[in-house]
């Protein structure tokens, strides 16, 4: 499984979606999880691509509520609605690593 942790929640093992917003096209792309015993909140990423020259944007509601209802979200001591995400391919050595499997962190 490819993830993507997105930070963590205030609440434990809830149903949550992640919607992630494709700031070039608009296109807004929801993904249900749950988040873990520590309020970890990440995103199985196995079947989706995501475009290198574009930026997304990241949100976390919780399952049952509006996609405008953002939960706070907490990544080192920073803490904010709304993250941004860029995406990058790393080679080396003629080998391709993705960007999935990462840890978002506050800049």
């Amino acid at each position: 499984m490819d993830e993507i942790i997105i930070g963590k929640i205030a609440d434990f093992n809830a149903a949550m979606i992640v919607y992630l917003k494709d700031i070039t096209t608009g296109l807004v792309s929801p993904f249900q999880t749950t988040s873990s015993g520590d309020g970890t909140v990440s995103i199985d990423t196995t079947d989706n691509m995501f475009a290198e020259n574009h930026s997304y944007e990241a949100w976390i509601t919780f399952a049952n509520e509006g996609i405008e209802d953002k939960e706070d979200i907490t990544i080192g001591d920073d803490t904010c609605t709304t993250i941004e995400l860029n995406f990058q391919d790393v080679n080396l050595a003629a080998e391709t690593f993705p960007y999935s499997s990462i840890t978002v962190e506050a800049a």
